[in-house]
């Protein structure tokens, strides 16, 4: 990966390319975003400059034996560490058992990975992303060992939040004294969940999501009609997978409009029937698909808060073409049940994760929300 494929970020790209310069590379750093940024391909960018052998001013030289390497993704200092599942064959996975799928899927994805996308490539079902003792065991090991280039040994970890609390304790020694030129880059979707200890002893940097006319450029970037980018770029909130997938797969995104139509009209009407089955017909998709849609709902009714507190009207196609105006449900999202509605919704989302029965979790949010919908504006 080299920073020329990623647009945008001028400043955090000569900020990382200055402490290579001026011999400033700290051997543990955090990247942090929320989920859909470039920290990831920023990461991957950022160890291929650290150990390209002709650097530029302002990029890797792409040319050079470990450039070569890197682009193949066959650079043998290079380690990645990600959430696994468990299968028949494999009951204490580690990275190294899904390295081949691992490098497939970064072709794949461009770079910009996604846990919903990644298990989905797995066929992970209702299984959850796992990072154990076993992924901890093995850095540890790696990173004991001598470099096989001669250059700096670089860990890649996409989303410590997920490693078990006794597997993330595990790696503290190593991460806070590596052996060597041993580099530790992190990259978290969310810091508050990361073990304290561990972003205690790491040079933190947080990398923003991209503006709309960014996002819109990007999706050209990958295929996309200029129509179509920048319809889906005003949806996505600055989340590249979001807005990879909606202009996709509108499809699904406008199932999810439909749902949630069909929701919010019966809890608006307190109709138990209708609730029920909007909660049958949810609950039947997968684990990842229900937080998708969750999140989806989130991000709707945090647009409705903001239409109603600016008194701007909403231009949302999905919910245009499911026959819904959001410019009429916004007055219902105000004030004094904004922070339930969210919470609520955030808290489904959290349990849906925690294998919670999607049934009941629905059920109670559903009954919840119809409650929250009523309370009047004061």
């Amino acid at each position: 990966m080299l920073f020329k494929d990623i647009i945008g970020h001028h400043r955090i790209k000569q900020q990382l390319i200055s402490t290579v310069k001026d011999g400033r590379v700290s051997h543990a750093q955090l990247f942090y975003s929320k989920p859909g940024s470039t920290s990831f391909s920023l990461a991957l960018a950022y160890a291929h400059y650290i150990n390209c052998l002709n650097p530029s001013a302002e990029d890797s030289c792409g040319t050079c034996s470990n450039c070569k390497q890197f682009l193949s993704g066959n650079y043998p200092d290079l380690h990645y560490s990600f959430p696994v599942i468990t299968n028949d064959k494999i009951k204490k996975p580690t990275s190294d058992d899904y390295r081949k799928e691992w490098l497939d899927y970064i072709k794949r994805c461009s770079g910009i990975p996604a846990l919903h996308d990644w298990l989905s490539y797995l066929d992970a079902g209702n299984k959850q992303g796992i990072m154990t003792v076993s992924e901890s065991s093995s850095l540890n090991r790696k990173s004991s060992l001598k470099s096989y280039t001669g250059g700096k040994k670089v860990f890649l970890i996409w989303l410590p939040e997920l490693f078990h609390p006794s597997a993330a304790n595990k790696l503290l020694k190593t991460i806070e004294e590596p052996e060597g030129d041993t580099l530790f880059l992190l990259i978290s979707e969310n810091l508050e969940k990361v073990l304290q200890t561990i972003t205690s002893r790491c040079q933190k940097l947080f990398i923003p999501l991209y503006r709309p006319t960014e996002v819109a450029t990007w999706l050209e970037q990958q295929g996309t009609d200029t129509n179509t980018a920048e319809l889906t770029s005003l949806l996505a909130e600055g989340n590249l997978n979001e807005a990879l997938r909606i202009a996709e797969d509108s499809a699904r995104f406008h199932e999810y409009a439909v749902l949630f139509r069909d929701w919010m009209r019966a809890c608006l009407r307190a109709r138990v029937q209708e609730i029920f089955t909007f909660v049958d017909a949810l609950s039947k998709q997968s684990r990842e698909t229900i937080k998708e849609a969750l999140s989806f709902y989130i991000q709707t009714i945090e647009l409705s808060l903001k239409s109603h507190v600016t008194a701007s009207p909403i231009e949302h196609p999905l919910f245009k073409k499911a026959s819904f105006d959001l410019n009429k449900f916004a007055p219902f999202v105000h004030a004094q049940n904004a922070g339930p509605i969210h919470r609520q919704l955030s808290e489904a989302h959290r349990d849906i994760a925690r294998n919670a029965n999607p049934k009941i979790v629905l059920s109670d949010c559903s009954f919840k929300m119809s409650r929250y919908l009523h309370i009047k504006a004061s």
